[in-house]
């Protein structure tokens, strides 16, 4: 079930931006006709927009639900959330905010993660520092 809970909240993260996209599609095709630019087309983009921005903090938030709440800490979740934060941050600004916000949540729980080995400690790596390595 928890499994299933996080692939819904990366479903959650897409959704939003494939409707950016869309938006951005239907932006450009009004950029090389500009008499099909009507008021309601404005408006709808900008409903676009917002409005994923807002499904994005969603989608944040429950993921953070799905790791904090249920303990879910796979290694692929943490690198989805980590991706999906690199690509939100390329829609500016209402974009920027929910992939900086994604970025910062991310990273700072990496440590919740299971490492490659499958044990709390890392999302990234094994969790151990160069000074750890180094014998003396």
């Amino acid at each position: 079930m928890k499994k299933s809970l996080a692939i819904l909240g990366v479903i959650l993260l897409t959704i939003p931006l494939l409707w950016l996209l869309s938006a951005v599609g239907d932006a450009l095709e009004m950029s090389r006709n500009p008499e099909s630019i009507t008021k309601e087309k404005i408006i709808d983009l900008v409903y676009s927009y917002k409005g994923s921005g807002f499904m994005g903090m969603m989608a944040i938030m429950w993921l953070g639900f799905v790791v904090d709440g249920f303990g879910y800490r796979e290694r692929w979740l943490w690198k989805t959330m980590l991706t999906f934060g690199f690509v939100w941050l390329f829609h500016i600004p209402t974009g920027t905010m929910v992939g900086l916000a994604l970025f910062i949540y991310t990273i700072g729980n990496r440590k919740k993660f299971k490492n490659k080995s499958g044990e709390p400690g890392g999302g990234h790596n094994s969790g151990g520092s160069a000074s750890s390595i180094v014998t003396p």
